[in-house]
């Protein structure tokens, strides 16, 4: 049991929510403390602990932790404190319950004073990410008109995304700028299959290529053209094999030119 009766600190939040990125910041030797506000943290890069009540919990670089109010935690801060990309969401509890609905409780993912780690997979660490970046863009904008609705609307929907991991059912929503990224690389990939589909590619080949989780981009592949990178490669190889047998070359050499392995392979398929 950790001696937290003896926090030092009490932290309060006079804004309704306040929104941070922090590209290369260690994250402070706090100490023992607690808040009347919810906290909301996605670490990037590196990783830290957090001591509680309860235990330590470790989070490393794609994970998403969610702090109650009145969690009484101490991050237990590497020496030398290493730069640790995050960001890092603040809701003050009045405010937290004016974006709840009769309907949807977004306060269910913070346990009654206590802090837990969510480990994230590829798509939803992208999607949690996509969330916060727009959150953190729009705040840092000049103040337009309708500014402060808007900026409600990305947090309800921030929130129901994290309710949602929480809860452990698919999200349901993508942001229309996610919506836009999407396509705009799905369109890459296809470009890059494109050009390069007489080489020795692949699923694998091509997501270390564009740095991306291979899972991830073939379903977002997918979801644009409606069949799979593997089958679009092959496409690809059997519309050019054919131009070049009628343009009068060899099948034994067509094949080959069109990145197929082995004969019998590229005779199956055609």
């Amino acid at each position: 049991m950790h001696p937290t009766k003896h926090y030092s600190n009490y932290g309060t939040l006079k804004e309704e929510y306040q929104i941070s990125y922090y590209p290369d910041t260690p994250i402070s030797n706090s100490g023992w403390h607690k808040h009347d506000f919810y906290e909301i943290i996605l670490i990037l890069e590196h990783s830290v602990t957090y001591a509680t009540d309860h235990g330590n919990y470790p989070a490393n670089g794609g994970n998403l932790i969610l702090i109650s109010k009145d969690a009484v935690h101490c991050p237990l801060v590497s020496s030398p404190p290493l730069p640790t990309e995050r960001y890092v969401l603040w809701l003050h509890k009045d405010f937290l319950e004016t974006l709840c609905t009769g309907k949807t409780n977004l306060c269910t993912c913070f346990l009654p004073e206590q802090l837990h780690v969510i480990p994230l997979d590829a798509l939803l660490l992208d999607q949690v990410r996509t969330a916060l970046k727009i959150i953190s863009d729009n705040e840092a904008t000049v103040t337009y008109f309708g500014k402060d609705i808007i900026q409600r609307s990305y947090l309800q929907q921030f929130l129901v995304l994290v309710n949602s991991i929480y809860i452990g059912i698919t999200p349901t929503f993508i942001p229309a700028q996610k919506v836009q990224e999407h396509n705009i690389l799905a369109e890459e990939i296809m470009n890059y299959i494109c050009t390069n589909f007489r080489e020795d590619i692949s699923l694998s080949f091509i997501a270390d290529h564009f740095h991306l989780d291979k899972f991830y981009i073939n379903r977002i592949f997918k979801k644009h053209y409606k069949t799979t990178i593997y089958h679009y490669i092959l496409q690809k190889r059997l519309e050019y094999a054919k131009y070049l047998i009628k343009k009068g070359v060899s099948v034994n050499e067509s094949y080959k030119i069109c990145g197929f392995h082995d004969y019998c392979s590229f005779n199956r398929l055609f």
